[in-house]
């Protein structure tokens, strides 16, 4: 992953290759750490744009992951939250957005309303409601995830206020 977060991503594909072989050789390809390895890599060729290779890789993941570790595994909300974003990214909105709403949905019963993953999926899907004109669906969501981002940053950066703008922008669009 530290050469992913480096920009390194050739390095990082290779390693990820290498890891996924060594793992379906020591273990099975129905391996939990499989999936989440495949996730991984999945998630590189996303940043890189390759969606044609991330996509396959993401629902193979997801597949691994649901009959590894249940279909309500928390690393089951995080290959679909990975995949709901290429799915915007490639217009399809109607296949994200429903990813998406189980990816919360799973993550809140595993962590309970105040967990970091539960805040980033409340992003991602009041980003793809606001992104698609569905601004009153999008703010409660906002609403919610606001104070978690608040409990995160405080005091070191601007997020909270850029959030709190964000918000504010929203409910101007959307009117009084």
């Amino acid at each position: 992953m530290l050469y992913r977060e480096k920009g390194q991503y050739d390095q990082a594909e290779s390693l990820f290759v290498e890891v996924r072989s060594i793992l379906e050789k020591a273990g099975s390809p129905e391996d939990p750490e499989v999936g989440r390895n495949l996730y991984n890599l999945a998630e590189l060729y996303r940043e890189k744009g390759q969606y044609d290779q991330a996509e396959p890789r993401f629902v193979e993941a997801c597949s691994i992951l649901e009959q590894a570790e249940g279909l309500e595994h928390p690393d089951v909300a995080t290959s679909l939250n990975y995949l709901a974003q290429l799915l915007q990214a490639t217009n399809r909105i109607s296949e994200a957005e429903p990813m998406m709403r189980r990816a919360l949905a799973i993550d809140e019963k595993s962590y309970g309303q105040d967990h970091p993953n539960v805040a980033r999926d409340l992003n991602n899907l009041a980003r793809l409601l606001k992104d698609t004109n569905r601004l009153s669906a999008a703010e409660p969501l906002m609403r919610r995830h606001l104070p978690s981002i608040y409990r995160r940053h405080r005091p070191r950066t601007s997020s909270p206020a850029r959030g709190y703008c964000q918000l504010r922008c929203l409910a101007w669009r959307d009117g009084p």
